[in-house]
Parts: C-alpha cells; structure tokens; sequence
C-alpha cells in the first residue's frame, strides 16, 4: 500500500540521518577548529545543508513532514558521500603523521587531533608527552613557554636538555628534534659519567648511573677473568654493597628539597639492586 511504502521510504530517511548525525558530530569538532583546512570547504558545504533538513524538522516536527524536503533522498546520499571523504581524508592526514614521528601511533586520533592543532599550548603539551614516552612524566619549559628545557619524571628527576628545544613549529618536527635531544644529552651525560671513578648521584640521572655502573662492572669483569682475579673483584663489590647499605641520605643544603631527596634515595636503591645483582 501507499501508506507501506511512504512509511519504508521514512525509515530509510530516518536511518540516513541518524548515520549523518553520527558521523557529523565527530567531524564537525574536527574541522569546526580549523584541522584539515583543505577539507573545510567540503565540509562546510555538506554542513549547510544538514543545518537547512534540520531547520526544516524543526519547523514541523510531525514525523512524516520530512518526507516533502525537496529531493531528501539525493541530499541525504550526497551528504554521506561528503562525509565520507571528509572522513577518508582525515585519516589519510593521520597516517601521514604517524609515518613522519611514529610515537603517534601510541595516541588516540582524538589526541592526536588535539596535540597537532594546539601544539604550542603547555597543558595540551604536559597532557600527552607522558603518553608518547614511557620515562618522561612531563616537561619544563622556559620563561617564555616556547621552548623545553628539561624533562621530569614521575618521580620528580628532572634532566636538562643540552640545548633547548623550541616548540613554536609542527608539532611532528619539534617531538623528532625532543627525541634527538633527549639522546644527545643522555649520551653526553654517559661519557662524563663514564670519565668520573666515583660518580657522584647528585649530579647524574638514575638511568645513567646504573647504566656506567654496569658498563664499569663488565669492564671489571673481563679484566678479571684475564687476569684471574675474580675473588678480588668479588671482595671489591661486596665492599660497595656495605658501603651503599650504610649510606646516609645527605639532607643538607644540596638537597633544596623534599622530593631532591626522595630521587636521591631512589637512585642509591637503583645502585644498591644492581650491585646486588652483580654480587
């Protein structure tokens, strides 16, 4: 009957509609903020249109008034059809990023969305570097917030970059200049560890003092086994082992603050593992 059809024909309406509004209300956040400029336009277009069916449902609210919209059905295909490339390009433009600094891959699309557009904003910047690299809680910019210059974990270590980092460019090329960075200090860090015969804690992070610590203890190892003194070495360890034990935490003016010493005191548990381990 006429009424069958007519009520078919609204279903299949209906169920455009609610995709449209589904897919429409991620995009619009999407590219309302400016993301993907080049697809704005298309968007724009396919938004106008949507706004005029929904204005029209508005000013009759009755169900099967949608029905005499001039050409729905066409308009509704067109619309899905638009939003579809919207969609196919955005994730083009995502695949892209995820290929130039492949961290991406560990963030959302939402936060990653998030992270491009407002990359030079410290909060969007603190909220996901945690998520891109596993040691670094957060980082500390300078006075005038456009550049980092210094990494912080969770634990309150913090490590000063070599040379700062400015964030005033895309985002995928500043995150590539930060990991280079990172590895430029580190690796300078090492060396001066490696140089000192008593490092002192204060002045290294916890991943370089325990990574010298091993790389002195295999050294020391190999020179024993060719010389045939391990006992000597083992005594030499053990040594260290008591000396770390006794250790009192120094809460003088070197450590300004509470958490100065709670890092410390995690570094001398890190050493006194490994020595441990070595033993």
């Amino acid at each position: 009957t006429s009424w069958e059809n007519k009520l078919e024909e609204l279903n299949g309406f209906l169920n455009s509609l609610a995709q449209i509004q589904k897919k429409w209300l991620y995009l619009e956040s999407i590219f309302g903020g400016g993301t993907l400029a080049q697809e704005k336009l298309r968007f724009d277009r396919l938004d106008r249109d949507f706004r005029k069916i929904l204005a029209f449902i508005e000013r009759d609210t009755r169900v099967t008034e949608i029905c005499n919209f001039p050409n729905l059905n066409s308009t509704l295909l067109s619309i899905l059809e638009q939003l579809s490339r919207c969609q196919h390009s955005l994730d083009a433009f995502l695949k892209e990023k995820r290929e130039i600094f492949s961290r991406f891959l560990f963030l959302s699309d939402d936060d990653l969305l998030e992270i491009i557009g407002q990359s030079s904003k410290e909060q969007v910047i603190q909220s996901h570097l945690k998520k891109l690299f596993a040691g670094v809680y957060s980082v500390q910019l300078d006075a005038t917030s456009a550049n980092i210059v210094a990494m912080c974990s969770l634990q309150g270590e913090v490590v000063k970059l070599e040379n700062a980092v400015t964030i005033q460019r895309p985002v995928e090329e500043w995150l590539g200049e930060l990991v280079k960075e990172m590895q430029r200090t580190l690796k300078e860090l090492l060396v001066i560890c490696q140089k000192e015969n008593q490092a002192d804690p204060l002045k290294f992070p916890s991943q370089i003092l325990c990574l010298s610590d091993n790389i002195s203890f295999t050294q020391k190892c190999e020179q024993a086994i060719s010389s045939m003194t391990l006992p000597a070495l083992l005594a030499k360890y053990k040594a260290q082992l008591s000396d770390l034990s006794s250790l009192e935490l120094n809460t003088s003016a070197e450590m300004s603050t509470k958490d100065d010493s709670n890092v410390l005191e995690l570094k001398l548990k890190a050493l006194l593992l490994d020595t441990i381990h070595h033993i």
